[in-house]
């Protein structure tokens, strides 16, 4: 457990330790201005403050053949580009020879970082198809094919004998910093009821496409497989077999295999599956001022109060209304034990103010709730003692705060008559002075 009563501002949260130890924690609304990391203040009805900024992971990804535009998003400055190529078809047959196809090639993969981007700005995304019935893959690409770029797998073919499988996508034809190829097709078998050849699988994240088997004789018997998926590739499709045509690809970049011997029927090639384009970034926003939610719990103060009580934060807004900040019923225990809020993580030393310190926040003494001076402060504020919060209730800012919890001796340890004399904290002490350094531009 920490100690209760701590508030600062993490990353885009705002929040602090509740009456039972725990932290809890509430992103605010973004304004979509920004300020300075830390403040945190009271304007009309809500509290303010401004977050640290904050990083986060970001991806999309292009799977269907066909032309887009990705649009940069806010925060974006730098983009990963990964492309696989659209796989081949594989070749088909439509005469009495003993022949069958070769199986198509596999889509090559390519990947580019650091492609510098603008927030806001449409870039062009293509996704290479895969081909049909004896027609090659589509290269796929990022903002031009000079920028990032995977060729397709070339088409399977017909010939006497067997046809030729179709090369894989070259890598030495993409653009990328990282590059492999697509594997090739198998050739087709020949002889009565031969078999077309395997597709080649696509190419994978770290290796090249595996080709696929050649077709053999006869029936049952002859080897047509397609090539096998590497890593972060797809694989080819199988050859058909005597007298039925290729079976069609079905993962990223992998190749159609080709059609098995025809007996005067056509036998189609299968169909290579289509490439993919994956885009990632980090996102990176700058110090954001945000508002918090809250609920009218009645009562009524000098505006620009803020306590805590049991599990929430109350306040005075500038309406002089009280005002209840809500928040989530999960409580935030994990970082922020007694090590990460004790009085050593906030001493005086941290802290040069020594205003701060545990005297200053006596069981007696209001000091400092007026939060007199957040640019002191920078991103926390430091209300030890949780016992003296119970002593703002929903009326909370009555005349209870005499001169005797600010004697002239209650801050003998550097802060002197000057800091808290009794004229400071008189019946009178809670104005709207106690909030002049608080920050208004939003």
């Amino acid at each position: 457990m920490a100690t209760p009563g701590y508030l600062w501002v993490e990353g885009g949260y705002l929040c602090y330790i509740d009456g039972s130890g725990l932290k809890r924690g509430q992103i605010g609304t973004s304004t979509g201005a920004s300020g300075t990391p830390g403040y945190v203040w009271i304007q009309g009805n809500y509290i303010y403050y401004v977050d640290n900024g904050s990083t986060s992971a970001g991806s999309d990804t292009y799977s269907t053949a066909g032309s887009f535009t990705w649009t940069c998003p806010a925060g974006v400055t730098s983009v990963i580009a990964e492309v696989w190529g659209g796989g081949g078809g594989g070749g088909g047959v439509n005469d009495n020879n003993v022949q069958a196809s070769g199986g198509a090639g596999g889509g090559a993969y390519s990947k580019k970082t650091s492609i510098s981007v603008t927030p806001t700005t449409g870039y062009s995304v293509v996704v290479g198809a895969g081909g049909t019935d004896s027609v090659a893959g589509g290269d796929s690409s990022f903002v031009n094919t000079s920028t990032a770029l995977a060729k397709g797998g070339a088409k399977g073919t017909v010939g006497f004998e067997g046809g030729a499988g179709g090369a894989g996508g070259a890598l030495a034809s993409g653009v990328g910093d990282t590059k492999y190829s697509g594997g090739n097709g198998g050739n087709g078998g020949y002889g009565e009821g031969a078999c077309g050849g395997g597709g080649g699988s696509s190419a994978g994240t770290g290796a090249n496409g595996n080709n696929g088997g050649d077709g053999g004789c006869c029936g049952d018997y002859c080897e047509r497989a397609g090539g096998s998926a590497p890593v972060g590739g797809g694989a080819g499709a199988n050859g058909g077999q005597g007298n039925s045509g290729g079976i069609d690809a079905t993962q990223v970049g992998g190749a159609g295999g080709g059609g098995g011997t025809s007996n005067g029927n056509y036998t189609s090639g299968g169909h290579g599956y289509q490439g993919k384009v994956v885009l990632t970034y980090t996102i990176t926003l700058g110090p954001t001022v945000r508002y918090l939610p809250y609920t009218a719990v009645g009562g009524a103060g000098t505006p620009g109060y803020l306590w805590l009580d049991g599990n929430w934060i109350y306040y005075i807004d500038q309406t002089s209304s009280v005002k209840e900040q809500w928040h989530s019923d999960t409580a935030h225990g994990d970082g922020h034990g007694d090590v990460a809020h004790s009085d050593v993580a906030y001493s005086d030393s941290a802290h040069s103010d020594a205003a701060h310190s545990n005297v200053a926040h006596s069981n007696v003494a209001h000091s400092n709730v007026a939060l007199s001076s957040w640019d002191d402060h920078s991103d926390w504020i430091d209300f030890e003692n949780s016992s003296w919060w119970d002593d703002h209730s929903n009326v909370a800012h009555s005349d209870t705060h005499s001169d005797i919890a600010h004697a002239d001796t209650a801050h003998s340890d550097g802060h002197g008559d000057t800091a808290h004399s009794d004229s400071a904290h008189s019946n009178t002490a809670h104005s709207d002075v106690a909030h002049a350094d608080q920050p208004t531009t939003l």
